[in-house]
């Protein structure tokens, strides 16, 4: 049986004008949410960042943006807040073990400001952050 996930992954598969990997983001139950197509040296290496139950800035402010990529690696939801204090049940719900946003100048979201985040469990959970300029 071919999935969503499968579907979409074969309508992406290749390579960008320039050469660059096509890229897919999936939501939490595995259906594709947007597609980023990466250009050749695109992107800095993804980074872990910890996130706390206080507002923590999750992606600096960044003028020169083309998309960013954020994904809550941690077992307890996150919340997200775009150039402003995150707080927990308000603002972006990004949904534990694999929740994802992409910000993106041809997506529905974009923004250069900087992404904050914040918890409500206990010690500090990991986003995994990637962006291009």
């Amino acid at each position: 049986m071919i999935t969503d996930q499968d579907r979409a992954a074969q309508q992406v598969a290749g390579e960008s004008s320039s050469g660059g990997p096509k890229r897919i983001a999936v939501d939490d139950d595995g259906k594709a949410i947007a597609i980023i197509r990466a250009e050749a040296g695109e992107g800095q290496a993804p980074d872990g960042v910890n996130v706390t139950t206080s507002s923590t800035e999750i992606l600096a402010a960044n003028a020169s943006r083309k998309w960013a990529v954020i994904v809550n690696d941690s077992d307890t939801t996150m919340y997200l807040a775009i150039g402003q204090d995150a707080e927990v049940n308000k603002g972006i719900r990004l949904n534990a073990r694999g929740g994802v946003i992409v910000i993106s100048r041809t997506g529905d979201i974009f923004s250069t400001q900087a992404v904050n985040g914040i918890h409500g469990g206990s010690g500090n959970k990991v986003a995994t952050v990637q962006e291009a300029q």
